[in-house]
């Protein structure tokens, strides 16, 4: 947190006029920043060049907030920040004064953040400052990965960084004065189908600092979902482990948060503190641990104080394998993207942990390895496989694409035993920082389809020699 610039006395002068103005309470937030956005389009044809193109954008913007005697909270910004554009704001955040939706009162500097705040590494000089074509050397990594892991399964539509640094002060009647400097990257890969059975991918990562992007990964993981379903071996009978990938475990908690915060509020006729989820009675010890965590570095969503000016501070949501209930709401952290956007609950970023392991792959006995997943949430939850492989041992044994475990969302969440030290971050809507993750317990995985491709699915026995019994296959 620094200080508020001297260039920038308007906003107290703002604040000293919606006082004055009849106003109990009131908070000023100003943005301002710059965007790049470069495209890597394939050449259309032998011989010739890949296109590149490069747009610019800007944002100037100031937010002015206020609580009138009643309680009411009027809100209004303006666009660019002019002297008079600005001052008109007093009279129009009057004007609208209502119960807004989710008025989240002002931080005083007592509560809000420390005096000095931590090095969250969330500046990168390099954001803006590299040339195009030293940009377009990332955007071609992660283009040539994603081909030639498809291998003509899959074609390269574009790839696009898109780059911003921005500066954010905020301030408020109660004494609270803070800003920070910060930078943003977005790698974004699509794939369109290119033979029968492949799927249109969109892959993206997000930070803070160029370096944390990954390019070649994020191509892979994009070939990964694109790529035909292979036919699927049959699954052998019992219970085995399944190893998520990074990637695939970010997907499962990019999918189960965002819905265990939706159904986890109190119903009309479900008495005070009940939700759709039961919390407290889930996992046991050494279960899949998730948190908010606005204080993780480089991470796209961190900042050293939230949308109202108090501390950043992680939040548990899932803890142990138990649900922690109502977890943002009130005691989590308030989001603001844009000087247009009102402060509102939210997440910033998601990480993950379980117990630590060098290496949670199985060494004997059947396992499942998941490259590709999507999760579907719900009381009763689907995992799908869209690309994983048996293993017996350390030797790869089939397809497993296409199969299918279904059951409770309790089930899905206990089974997590624990967490590789491969953790990194992705981007699916929201960012999350997952390593790999080992479920014990999820059975049975079964043919989703039961048509020719469940029914032509070879065996591990056949695979490997080994003597074991089958599951029938559905249909």
């Amino acid at each position: 947190m620094t200080l508020l610039h001297r260039g920038d006395p308007w906003i107290d002068e703002l604040l000293v006029k919606a006082r004055d103005s009849g106003a109990v309470e009131a908070e000023v937030f100003h943005k301002t920043g710059r965007g790049r956005r470069i495209v890597l389009e394939p050449s259309p044809g032998p011989g010739a060049t890949a296109r590149l193109t490069v747009s610019t954008s800007e944002e100037d913007g100031v937010a002015l907030r206020l609580r009138v005697p009643g309680g009411g909270w009027g809100f209004a910004w303006a666009s660019p920040t002019t002297p008079r554009a600005t001052f008109d704001l007093v009279g129009s955040a009057l004007n609208s004064a209502r119960d807004l939706p989710m008025a989240i009162p002002c931080a005083d500097m007592v509560e809000g953040a420390p005096a000095k705040a931590p090095d969250l590494g969330i500046f990168d000089p390099r954001v803006l400052a590299e040339p195009p074509e030293s940009i377009a050397g990332i955007l071609s990594e992660a283009g040539d990965a994603a081909r030639s892991f498809a291998s003509g399964n899959a074609r390269l539509d574009r790839v696009v960084m898109s780059e911003a640094v921005s500066s954010v002060t905020l301030a408020n009647s109660l004494g609270f004065r803070g800003g920070y400097r910060k930078s943003l990257v977005l790698l974004s890969l699509s794939l369109a189908p290119g033979a029968p059975g492949a799927t249109a991918a969109l892959e993206e990562r997000a930070a803070s600092r160029l370096e944390d992007l990954r390019p070649r990964e994020c191509g892979i993981d994009a070939a990964l979902r694109a790529m035909p379903p292979r036919d699927p071996v049959t699954p052998p009978a019992g219970v085995f482990p399944v190893i998520l990938s990074p990637r695939a475990a970010s997907g499962l908690v990019a999918a189960l948060v965002p819905w265990l915060l939706a159904h986890d509020q109190p119903e009309a006729g479900r008495g005070p503190g009940r939700s759709h989820v039961d919390p407290g009675a889930v996992g046991s010890p050494g279960s899949i641990s998730i948190y908010d965590d606005p204080l993780l570095p480089g991470a796209a969503g961190t900042v050293p104080f939230d949308g109202v000016g108090r501390s950043a501070a992680r939040v548990p949501l899932i803890e142990s394998g138990r649900i922690v209930p109502s977890p943002l709401i009130g005691r989590g952290n308030v989001v603001r993207v844009s000087f247009r956007d009102l402060p509102a609950w939210g997440l910033t970023n998601l990480t993950v942990g379980a117990e630590e392991d060098s290496d949670i792959t199985p060494k004997n006995g059947f396992h499942l390895r998941v490259s590709a997943a999507q999760f579907v949430p719900g009381r009763i939850c689907v995992a799908r496989i869209l690309r994983g492989e048996w293993y017996r041992g350390g030797t790869p044994a089939g397809s497993a694409d296409g199969l299918v475990w279904e059951g409770p969302f309790e089930s899905l969440l206990s089974s997590v035993a624990g967490a590789g030290t491969d953790a990194r971050p992705f981007f699916i809507g929201l960012t999350v920082r997952a390593s790999s993750l080992r479920l014990e317990g999820l059975s049975p995985w079964v043919a989703e389809e039961t048509g020719a491709r469940a029914r032509s699915g070879q065996s591990l026995a056949r695979k490997t020699g080994a003597p074991i019994p089958f599951m029938p296959t559905p249909g």
